[in-house]
């Protein structure tokens, strides 16, 4: 299975990208992660040789009076298992989060240069089947496509000003706002959702955050794109994840050219 061709839809060469990530979400019996995770963990260390667990407390709590208290309950440790891969220079390149019904595919941004879905994809095309086929996975509920875009002097200088991000002049969805103002100053957090397609079902969601940055760093704002599809109950196979993933990526790119302006993406330069 091949991801679309370059040639069908536009390419930048300097998108503001910063992030793609894939999640997946399955069916996996708690006996046979915990049973095969170290056989995983070695058949992928070629791929992605550093480990670290991350590690989420949960204590637990209850209403007494309308009051929040500490239950005698011992607390729970939630781990969340990270593989990455790095450059020479440290810079992650692209890192893998599993629990144990879920699989994440991280693709991070060179400094020096940008990527394209179709690495991400790459990766997806060998990583998810072998994840079906290692852990059992009897089938997937979601899959969930995410692009983090920032606006800043790094990325997008000519819309920076002593004031702040021209974000109106970058956004269409804030390109009329009615009333008198001199600009659209940080912090706020504006959120959207779209129903893409009833049937898979299919959504879109955009975040514009507002971002407070430390004076050195100057003014940047967030730009996240998630398009996901969630069946009522599990019925996706490994391929019919990756085909989700292909369609997914259409819709956030159908959702980056409208909802980028032309003078912006003029600066991310077409190819």
């Amino acid at each position: 299975m091949n991801p679309e061709p370059k040639s069908a839809r536009v390419q930048y060469k300097k998108p503001p990208i910063i992030e793609r990530v894939l999640r997946v979400v399955g069916q996996v019996a708690p006996e046979n992660f915990f049973a095969k995770f170290e056989s995983w963990r070695e058949a992928i260390h070629p791929s992605f040789p550093d480990y670290e667990p991350l590690k989420d407390w949960r204590l637990n709590i209850e209403v007494k009076d309308g009051v929040p208290v500490f239950t005698d309950a011992p607390p729970q440790v939630i781990i969340t298992h990270c593989f990455s891969r790095k450059s020479p220079q440290g810079n992650k390149l692209l890192s893998m989060r599993i629990m144990p019904s879920e699989i994440a595919l991280h693709l991070h941004r060179d400094p020096e240069k940008p990527h394209y879905f179709e690495e991400l994809f790459t990766e997806a095309e060998n990583l998810v089947p072998q994840w079906f086929t290692h852990f059992g996975v009897k089938a997937c509920s979601t899959v969930a496509l995410d692009y983090v875009n920032l606006l800043s002097q790094a990325t997008t200088p000519s819309f920076v000003h002593s004031n702040g991000i021209l974000v109106g002049s970058m956004l269409t969805v804030f390109a009329g706002v009615p009333s008198q103002h001199y600009g659209i100053i940080p912090p706020y957090d504006c959120q959207m959702g779209l129903m893409i397609d009833p049937q898979r079902p299919a959504t879109f969601a955009l975040r514009v955050l507002g971002l407070i940055m430390p004076q050195k760093h100057g003014p940047a704002i967030r730009v996240d794109f998630h398009s996901e599809v969630t069946k009522d109950s599990p019925k996706m196979s490994a391929q019919h994840v990756l085909a989700e993933t292909q369609f997914l990526h259409t819709v956030i790119v159908d959702q980056f050219e409208s909802l980028f302006t032309k003078e912006a993406k003029q600066t991310f330069e077409p190819v």
